[in-house]
């Protein structure tokens, strides 16, 4: 039971090392922060908000991806002032754009990145508004079906090996 147990915790840990580290820093803004999750290396968020019409540069955020993999990205525009933007930049070239105006609310889209550095700005323009948005790297859904099979062929095993 013990070895069963300490199976089981080793392959929590290699889940963890599966997913792509992810690292996010705030590079420019108005009231922007981010923090790493609690727990989780994997998963980055930031939450801030921007406020007044004197709002004229967007928060900016760096996201450094250790590893090729998909991104997930969620959260919420609520911007009361007339334009508001989220994109996510690689180099100068824009891969992910989402723009629109008080209208503007939740939103959810997944991309295939390479490792290296990217950009994300923020912005809204006049008035009071805010944006969260979380970052993550799913985990793959076949690992948490294959870790009870391969249980189940190792008490097979175990059982052949103490029948033999």
């Amino acid at each position: 039971m013990k070895k069963v147990m300490l199976f089981i915790v080793a392959l929590m840990f290699s889940v963890a090392a599966n997913a792509a580290p992810l690292d996010l820093t705030l590079i420019n803004a108005n009231s922007g922060n981010a923090q790493v999750a609690p727990g989780s290396g994997t998963v980055v968020s930031g939450a801030a908000s921007v406020t007044g019409a004197s709002a004229t540069s967007p928060d900016v955020f760096e996201l450094i991806v250790a590893d090729a993999g998909t991104l997930t990205f969620a959260g919420s525009l609520h911007p009361t002032g007339p334009t508001s933007f989220f994109e996510v930049f690689s180099g100068m070239t824009s891969i992910l754009s989402l723009t629109g105006t008080a209208a503007t609310g939740l939103f959810s889209t997944s991309l295939f990145v390479d490792a290296g550095t990217y950009l994300i700005s923020v912005f809204s323009e006049g008035g009071t508004g805010g944006y969260n948005f979380t970052v993550a790297t799913p985990i793959p859904a076949a690992l948490f079906l294959f870790a009870p099979a391969l249980l189940g062929f190792l008490g097979l095993r175990r059982k052949a090996t103490l029948a033999a």
